[in-house]
């Protein structure tokens, strides 16, 4: 059985107040540089509290969703976790009206997982940013551009590999430009 499918029909039908719902999935929902975190083989990694609400023959789902995601520094590359809380919300309509695309199709059982995706993936950092300030952010690399937290390379002084040097390079010739450092 999907988690994401909700049977509404006494919503519809019998014009309830509300109704509230606590849903628990396995997603694997994901961004260039940011995803919602695996967690523990086997166990949910989404959680959600939802309220339904009728409204005006349509219904009305809102709420938050909780999750673990896991971040990839678009600046340096290193990797953490963070917990997140995003709002849900979102409208489902009959069919006939739901053509937009700002509306989800009403019928007596409705799939949240499109609206809930899409409020997940909106509340993660399209370039996310070491929390704690990336190294490259605070001016820790030298001028050769390189990651001075990073160990060098064995056999070079500025962790620049010998095997890399600058006479295959056709900009070679302007190094005799520059003058010497002291």
């Amino acid at each position: 059985m999907n988690p994401f499918e909700i049977n509404v029909a006494d919503l519809r039908r019998s014009r309830a107040q509300e109704r509230e719902i606590d849903l628990a999935a396995k997603v694997d929902w994901a961004l260039e540089l940011s995803q919602v975190d695996a967690g523990e083989p086997g166990a949910d990694n989404l959680t959600a509290q939802l309220t339904l609400s009728p409204i005006g023959g349509g219904l009305l789902v809102h709420g938050t969703a909780a999750y673990a995601a896991r971040h990839t520094c678009h600046r340096c590359l290193e990797e953490w976790t963070e917990p997140i809380s995003a709002p849900v919300s979102a409208m489902f309509t009959p069919r006939s009206a739901a053509d937009d695309d700002q509306t989800f199709p009403l019928g007596d059982v409705i799939d949240l997982e499109p609206a809930l995706r899409d409020d997940v993936l909106l509340a993660m950092p399209m370039s996310p940013t070491c929390p704690d300030g990336c190294d490259l952010q605070l001016g820790v690399v030298e001028e050769n551009g390189l990651n001075t937290t990073a160990p060098a390379e064995p056999g070079s002084a500025d962790g620049i590999p010998e095997d890399q040097g600058n006479e295959g390079s056709p900009f070679s010739v302007l190094r005799d430009l520059l003058e010497p450092e002291d």
